[in-house]
């Protein structure tokens, strides 16, 4: 266990090969909770594809990360090859969404990780008027062209989800909804999921909308 200023790491390692020329490593980690912006400073630049942090900082993501377990491994002459994976609880998170920049909060979830792939699983919070009941998030794609994949479902007062409808997924249906019902009350269920790039050149797209 090693405590730092801003974190308490766990964990441990081993060496193979020690009398050989193709000495390796491997290991397990565990962590306590962390601020991701704090994550984003202490964590080293090469861990995290630039792509992605600009997305982070674009959108003002935060929220509280802790490690619940890491696996590393490779050989130690060929460290920029190492293989890694884990999983992650993120608690408090927040930020901006889409052009319309949409209020996300208090968001909860388990997020599994690799360097080329990132799935979040059990994700609940507010995305504007939408409280998220259940959903899930993929990147992929991480060092080449990454790519979002977002499914969300949850409530919340119908004429407020048909205007987030319309402002995160530029939906054509929800805009002509507003303009066909000027007195809406009453809650209601949606299940929205958009996809595609978040960099370099962005072009997330509602792929598909339910209101019920």
């Amino acid at each position: 266990e090693e405590h730092l200023a801003w974190l308490t790491v766990r964990g441990q390692g081993r060496l193979q090969g020690i009398a050989t020329e193709q000495l390796a490593y491997s290991g397990t980690l565990s962590s306590s909770p962390v601020g991701l912006g704090v994550a984003l400073q202490r964590v080293p630049a090469a861990w995290i594809p630039a792509a992605v942090r600009a997305a982070v900082i674009e959108h003002q993501v935060s929220g509280t990360l802790e490690l619940l377990s890491a696996t590393f491994s490779g050989r130690v002459d060929q460290l920029e090859r190492s293989d890694w994976s884990g999983v992650v609880k993120l608690s408090k998170g927040g930020g901006l969404f889409r052009a319309g920049r949409t209020p996300v909060q208090n968001f909860s979830g388990t997020v599994f990780f690799d360097p080329a792939h990132v799935e979040a699983m059990n994700v609940s919070g507010g995305v504007g008027a939408l409280q998220v009941s259940n959903g899930t998030l993929a990147l992929s794609h991480l060092q080449v062209a990454p790519a979002l994949d977002l499914q969300l479902t949850g409530a919340g007062k119908i004429r407020d989800l048909l205007l987030l409808l319309h402002d995160v997924g530029g939906a054509e249906a929800g805009a002509e909804a507003l303009s066909a019902i000027t007195d809406v009350t009453g809650d209601a269920q949606l299940s929205v999921h958009l996809a595609g790039p978040i960099a370099p050149d962005p072009h997330v797209d509602l792929v598909k909308a339910e209101i019920t």
